[in-house]
């Protein structure tokens, strides 16, 4: 149960520093966070090649989704590091932090697709929306609906894709383990 609650609080606190970082010129604020965070979560975890394959996967996923969103008109973000025309790098970073949880605060998803879908399509552009309003972090340059039905759709997808990802090499891990 500790390490539960340590995955959900610095997921949350790490959410706040790139969030804030990234409104205040700080990119790299959330690194802060994230390399601590990430660095205790893969020593105690015993699904390591699978929390390594997510972060990989998200940072993939990072960089296609912020590229996609911000060429089609849909977001500026603010301190667009490397460049406004791609992803920004704090929001792979975010991307990072979102991986490093789906082993662990959000095993509940394991076998449950449509949960998955729907908090992804939920709670993804929730996100957005509060990093954009409460934190001026990104600004939406077109449509409302489009911006955030796309986020929805990318997260709807990604979510239980990683999900079911997660859980099958943490099921390999377990099993070699076993038989060790």
């Amino acid at each position: 149960m500790a390490a539960f609650l340590i995955n959900l609080i610095a997921f949350q606190a790490t959410w706040f520093a790139f969030v804030w970082g990234g409104a205040n010129g700080h990119w790299w604020l959330g690194f802060l966070f994230l390399v601590p965070f990430a660095a205790w979560q893969l020593a105690v975890t015993r699904w390591r090649r699978s929390d390594l394959t997510l972060i990989a996967i998200a940072v993939v996923a990072g960089v296609v989704v912020e590229s996609a969103l911000v060429q089609a008109g849909l977001f500026r973000y603010a301190t667009p590091l490397p460049s406004e025309n791609w992803a920004p790098v704090w929001m792979v970073g975010l991307w990072i932090n979102f991986a490093l949880t789906i082993n662990h605060t959000m095993t509940f998803l394991r076998g449950r697709t449509v949960v998955a879908i729907v908090l992804g399509a939920v709670a993804g552009p929730l996100a957005y929306y509060g990093a954009g309003k409460g934190f001026d972090a990104l600004t939406l340059t077109g449509s409302a609906w489009v911006a955030f039905g796309a986020v929805g759709l990318a997260y709807a997808v990604v979510t239980p894709l990683m999900s079911a990802l997660g859980a099958r090499i943490a099921a390999r891990e377990d099993l070699a383990r076993a038989g060790a």
